[in-house]
């Protein structure tokens, strides 16, 4: 015990991209089940709303014949004739019900996805002999989770009850004059009341899924913590896996060119070669000394910067000898070099000159002198 406790105390460091795809390859995610809990209530919302109705009168259209000739079905019919009536309103019901069914399995694949974890895998339903272990069931038992759990719980059992209660308390008020009521007006009344009842279930779920969620992901990566030996010896076995470090690199890549896509609307000019290069530049007069490349990119990553760029109307000028050069020569937040100050100062120029005949406010039509003033020297 003394030994796990210090193990436990050890592990400081926030979890590396490995430990972290290699949970999730295990199917360790930090999935919410009380997100799935409150899909499931609104799709019982979308159902009561849209499709009550007709599957309490599709049901009731189809046990009326069974009801009023209760008698004949018992003496009357042969076994052939009861089973095919039978069949039929099994398959009456089965239709009308079928669509709900359907929703309520699209509410739980939704909740799955939406959280953008979801892994394919048999690791956690494989057998272990841990888990039939009587101390660390005991442990789990009394740990932060399962307290949590417990909250979680109570929470919602308080929460619903709660709810419930005060809406059936009000309607029970009213009981004495359903007497008089129209019966034909009791189906419409009873699904007013259970809209009623999963709006307020939905609202308080809402407050405990969004609570779960947050201490999910913060759980997650407290367990996924590292000691340093434990990075060390991680760092030694990427180290000799190429596979795994080409994965990392691709990694790193696709984060890094999401950042770069992200700063395009920042951006004060595309200079593009039509369809092969782009570059993005920022010129902020007062806070950049000479523009800065925010995003460059080809082909593809080309053709999606400069949609980006139109998206946000950001300015895109054809240029592809500059386009061209200015690729080869910058990197991403990287200044451009003095030979291209003047070809860069002319565009930039006529961009603020077009954004002031839109009427558009912006200071520095004249950029050339301003980039080469912030250069001199």
């Amino acid at each position: 015990m003394a030994e796990d406790t210090q193990d436990k105390s050890s592990q400081t460091e926030e979890p590396t991209e490995k430990k972290i795809l290699d949970a999730r390859q295990k199917g360790n995610t930090p999935n919410s089940r009380e997100l799935g809990s409150l899909a499931c209530v609104i799709a019982g919302f979308v159902i009561a709303a849209g499709l009550s109705t007709k599957i309490a009168m599709t049901i009731s259209t189809a046990m009326t014949p069974l009801i009023e000739n209760s008698a004949d079905l018992i003496s009357g019919v042969s076994i052939g004739d009861l089973t095919q009536l039978f069949s039929r309103f099994i398959f009456e019901i089965g239709a009308v019900l079928a669509p709900a069914f359907l929703i309520f399995i699209g509410a739980g694949i939704f909740a799955a996805f939406a959280q953008g974890h979801v892994v394919l895998t048999g690791e956690r339903i494989r057998p272990k002999a841990e888990r039939i272990s009587l101390k660390n069931g005991v442990q789990r038992l009394f740990s932060t989770t399962a307290l949590v759990e417990f909250g979680y719980g109570l929470s919602k059992l308080t929460m619903v009850g709660a709810i419930t209660g005060f809406m059936l308390w009000s309607t029970f008020a009213n009981a004495q004059g359903l007497v008089f009521t129209d019966i034909s007006t009791m189906p419409s009344a009873l699904r007013d009341l259970t809209i009623r009842l999963l709006i307020g279930v939905a609202s308080a779920m809402s407050l405990i899924a969004i609570v779960d969620i947050i201490w999910r992901r913060f759980d997650w990566r407290r367990k996924l913590r590292m000691s340093h030996r434990e990075i060390k010896d991680e760092h030694k076995q990427v180290e000799g896996d190429p596979m795994m470090k080409a994965r990392l690199r691709e990694i790193r890549r696709q984060r890094a060119r999401k950042r770069m896509l992200s700063a395009v609307p920042n951006a004060t000019v595309v200079i593009v070669n039509p369809t092969h290069y782009a570059v993005a530049l920022r010129y902020t007069r007062g806070e950049d000394a000479v523009p800065v490349c925010v995003a460059k990119g080809l082909d593809l990553i080309a053709l999606r910067i400069r949609e980006i760029a139109e998206e946000n109307g950001v300015t895109v000028v054809e240029e592809p000898p500059l386009a061209r050069a200015l690729h080869a020569a910058l990197e991403v937040d990287q200044p451009i070099s003095r030979e291209f100050y003047r070809a860069v100062a002319e565009i930039i120029s006529y961009v603020y000159a077009q954004n002031e005949q839109a009427g558009h406010k912006k200071t520095g039509a004249r950029v050339a002198p301003v980039i080469e003033a912030n250069t001199a020297g």
